[in-house]
């Protein structure tokens, strides 16, 4: 596997990104205080790093184990939000403003035969993500436990620091960011044959700017693929 990453995360990437957050989502319930307390301090997870050794050190089991619950919440918060940004097309941004109470706020009404769910939000984007990941919010609806307003409690630049610490842990290697992780995105889905419309409807792309940033990785001779010969389209930039 090349563990460079370029403009966007290949298959096996991907893959073995989701191995290591796995693996060490694992080994925070198998590792000793000293060990789960380096894992989080190399994520920027200083004070929860701090708090478990503290609890050990004072022989609080009951706290001891409330920090190594919220340390595993912080794998599966991360996990999170890679698949919906791999699997949506969604920016960071978009996915971090996601309120609980848009998610409790919505209802389930059927479109084509396929049952959704429809919510209301003051952003159209915001609208959009969470029509399409209120399924991704049901498998880990502990969240809410926490009685935060945000889904996501914390700002872009922590997203940073946990995407960078996992790719880290992975051994992979480049210019990694969240436009990486979304880029993915549109190279995936491309890849697949999905229409440009239908992917600038789901992520709120113009069709002109997908067609020339994305279109080299169309099969070839599909109406993507001439569309972005057209558009003079051969490389990923910045959007």
């Amino acid at each position: 596997m090349k563990k460079r990453v370029t403009d966007h995360f290949t298959k096996e990437q991907k893959d073995f990104l989701f191995k290591k957050l796995s693996n060490d989502s694992a080994l925070i319930l198998k590792s000793d205080a000293a060990t789960i307390a380096m894992m989080l301090r190399d994520s920027g997870m200083g004070q929860l790093a701090r708090s478990i050794l503290s609890s050990e050190s004072e022989t609080n089991l009951w706290l001891f184990e409330k920090h190594i619950e919220e340390a595993k919440f912080f794998y599966n918060q991360t996990e999170l939000l890679l698949r919906m940004t791999f699997d949506l097309g969604a920016t960071i941004g978009e996915i971090l403003s996601l309120k609980w109470f848009d998610v409790s706020g919505g209802e389930f009404i059927n479109f084509n035969d396929i049952e959704i769910w429809r919510v209301s939000t003051i952003s159209e984007s915001t609208q959009r993500v969470l029509t399409e990941c209120y399924g991704y919010v049901l498998n880990l609806d502990s969240f809410g436990s926490l009685k935060q307003k945000r889904i996501f409690p914390f700002e872009e630049k922590t997203a940073n620091r946990r995407l960078g610490y996992i790719a880290k842990r992975a051994g992979l290697t480049g210019d990694i960011s969240w436009r990486t992780v979304r880029n993915t995105y549109f190279v995936d889905a491309i890849g697949q044959g999905i229409d440009l419309p239908e992917i600038s409807e789901q992520t709120g792309v113009s069709l002109s700017t997908i067609a020339q940033k994305f279109s080299k990785y169309a099969p070839e001779g599909s109406k993507a693929h001439k569309r972005g010969r057209k558009s003079g389209g051969n490389r990923i930039e910045k959007f």
